[in-house]
């Protein structure tokens, strides 16, 4: 049932532009290797495109995915998994094209079926079984289904999930939504307060991550700063909030999470680079400077930008 639902709603994240302007010679060497191992392991005809957010991959006549229709959801399990893994600083979208192919003479027809995930909740969850993880990343799609005011289809796969016996702390985050976007509770804080047990973190952040999809930072930070305090050391959920709430012009937030990530990983040159710009967006242009010396202190070699050689009068 899971399979069918996923099917059918994943195409929420639908995005409806895809840039093709980046040539398959120009994709960098992890990703070369990645898609080369997907042609040997799935078989078939692959080709990949990458664009300001995402990546499109097409799967054409793969008989390993197209001979167990029923196990994509394992197969976009894999591959997303593997895109978290292996490719350094990876974009936040996946979108996988499962093409079949047919000839007769001279003509070509073909059927595709689209598949879209966030692969920010693939790496929250790729230390669960593979075979687990599609109903992790149905909660998450849960939740976006209660913010895009569709709550009966929200509802809909929290039963599904319910009858599968799947976890009820997630399902308490499923109905909390529903219930918010309703206007039957407003206090995300106090949801996020009462939270408990081991998964408590990784709940934290399917609502942030769901509420930073819908562009809602107010309710995303209610989610992001408990998430920062219980889990300190994760450094790359913090330099993804940190990023977000520099986009959304929020620098103080900004630099206060850059730096929860610098004290655990002093030589992260983006975090340091990253505060800088921050405090530069402030105003405080000594502090950012101080930030960017600091990264020449750390590795002399570093290639600078020449916006920030100007503001720090670096020859």
């Amino acid at each position: 049932m899971i399979s069918r639902i996923l099917k059918s709603t994943i195409t929420i994240f639908f995005l409806t532009c895809f840039c093709t302007s980046c040539e398959f010679g120009d994709m960098m060497k992890d990703q070369l290797a990645l898609l080369n191992n997907f042609n040997k392991e799935f078989g078939g005809q692959w080709t990949m495109q990458v664009g300001g957010n995402h990546y499109e991959i097409e799967a054409v006549n793969s008989p390993r995915i197209l001979g167990n229709p029923d196990s994509i959801n394992l197969y976009v399990a894999v591959i997303s998994t593997r895109i978290t893994k292996e490719i350094p600083n990876f974009k936040p979208w996946l979108v996988l094209n499962v093409t079949k192919e047919t000839k007769a003479g001279l003509l070509t027809s073909s059927t595709s079926v689209e598949y879209t995930f966030n692969l920010d909740y693939i790496k929250l969850f790729e230390d669960k079984p593979l075979k687990e993880l599609s109903s992790y990343v149905i909660a998450g799609i849960a939740v976006i289904k209660a913010l895009d005011e569709d709550p009966d289809s929200a509802t809909i796969l929290k039963m599904s999930l319910d009858s599968l016996g799947f976890r009820k702390d997630y399902l308490e985050l499923i109905d909390f939504v529903i219930r918010k976007e309703k206007g039957l509770v407003t206090d995300i804080g106090q949801f996020a307060a009462n939270l408990s047990g081991e998964e408590k973190n990784k709940i934290l952040h399917v609502g942030a991550i769901s509420y930073m999809i819908k562009s809602d930072l107010v309710s995303a930070l209610k989610f992001i700063r408990p998430a920062s305090i219980q889990d300190p050391k994760n450094t790359y959920y913090q330099m993804k909030y940190g990023e977000y709430c520099f986009r959304e012009k929020v620098y103080t937030e900004a630099a206060s999470l850059f730096t929860n990530v610098i004290k655990q990983d002093p030589e992260n040159l983006r975090a340091w680079h990253s505060r800088a710009w921050s405090n530069f967006k402030m105003g405080k242009e000594a502090e950012g400077c101080e930030d960017i010396n600091q990264m020449y202190v750390i590795k002399p070699e570093v290639n600078m930008p020449d916006s920030t050689k100007v503001i720090c009068q670096i020859n």
